[in-house]
């Protein structure tokens, strides 16, 4: 059984230790975690390989165990977003997996949610009122656009004067954010609030990338540079402040309610993949954070932070195998606290904005 018992987080101004809360691949080829909420609970998905394609199978991490969800009727299924209630957003198979459609999970049951018009459509977050924002196909099944849903009814949110749009946060005011095309044709980062969708622009390149926002209304993703290369950023009072990278490239994937940062950067050559965490101004791999307990694990994604400090994600394990899991901080006293997926319908892999 796997269990996860520290009730502690990182000190302001600490620069905590992690060890490794392995959740394993349930049996299957690899496995990576997404969302993770409060309470520990951790939505994530495993991927079994035969012949080449991958089938994904949804599953909840909670009190020291690991459920399955389920499908809407196919193969596969993938959860990315948990909410503070144990909710979960994602996206599954239809029978004979002729589609995909997102979903959201409560009570024991997967929800179908439905479309925009079209065949398709994925659930990429979801806040604790139980609203999930992601994005679909519209009935030409060739324009996908960013959505709201509210338990009643699926909403376009429409663009900033492009074709097309995808929302990839929320927060437990209702705000999404996402990417939406322009009149230009470039990808520019949005917020969308009060029926209304904000152009919050670029670090200076062509094209920027949203990814999550607080409860603060932080938002964090990606965005070219002047030099025409991809920084993680913060979005705060107005702003977009560049945060850097620890090697040629860096993307934020979320941001918890004391402003810590997690993502991943592209390092060294030949280039791989490390996870990050963006605090008190600097950014770390989180590689060099691991205490000794945690020796030959590679973390490569940090894809959700909670407001204690822990972390979901997937690496390598010693033995090289894939695994989802949590990274939880060391912390011998009682802390000070403040308080995207390239997807073929059943295969699953981690989206690179």
């Amino acid at each position: 059984m796997i269990g996860i018992m520290v009730l502690w987080g990182a000190r302001v101004g600490a620069s905590p230790l992690y060890h490794v809360v392995d959740l394993g691949r349930q049996g299957r080829t690899s496995a990576a975690a997404t969302g993770i909420n409060d309470s520990g609970q951790v939505a994530g998905y495993s991927v079994l390989y035969q012949d080449g394609d991958g089938v994904a199978h949804a599953f909840l991490y909670s009190n020291g165990g690991i459920a399955g969800l389920g499908t809407l009727g196919g193969s596969g299924s993938v959860a990315i977003a948990v909410n503070g209630e144990g909710q979960v957003a994602g996206y599954a198979t239809l029978h004979g997996d002729s589609a995909c459609h997102a979903f959201i999970y409560t009570a024991g049951a997967m929800q179908d949610i439905g479309t925009l018009g079209g065949t398709n459509s994925l659930g990429y977050a979801i806040n604790d009122n139980g609203q999930v924002a992601g994005y679909s196909y519209l009935s030409d099944n060739e324009t996908q656009r960013g959505f709201l849903y509210d338990g009643a009814v699926v909403r376009d949110l429409g663009t900033l004067g492009g074709r097309e749009s995808i929302a990839d946060g929320i927060n437990n005011s209702g705000k999404v954010v996402g990417y939406s095309s322009t009149a230009d044709g470039s990808n520019h980062a949005f917020v969308y609030a009060s029926g209304s969708m904000t152009d919050l622009g670029t670090l200076g390149g062509g094209s920027s990338y949203a990814a999550a926002i607080n409860d603060l209304d932080q938002i964090v993703g990606n965005s070219y540079t002047v030099d025409g290369v991809r920084h993680a950023f913060v979005y705060r009072d107005g702003m977009m402040m560049d945060l850097g990278t620890i090697g040629s490239e860096s993307f934020a994937e979320a941001i918890n309610a004391s402003g810590q940062i997690v993502g991943s950067a592209y390092v060294g050559q030949p280039i791989a993949e490390r996870a990050f965490i963006y605090s008190d101004g600097n950014m770390r791999d989180l590689n060099s954070l691991l205490d000794s307990s945690a020796a030959g694990w590679t973390i490569f994604i940090a894809r959700g932070i909670n407001n204690s400090g822990w972390i979901s994600g997937f690496g390598a394990a010693p033995d090289g195998t894939r695994h989802a899991l949590v990274l939880v901080p060391d912390v011998p006293e009682p802390a000070v606290w403040v308080v995207g997926l390239v997807v073929a319908c059943g295969v699953a892999g981690l989206r690179r904005r």
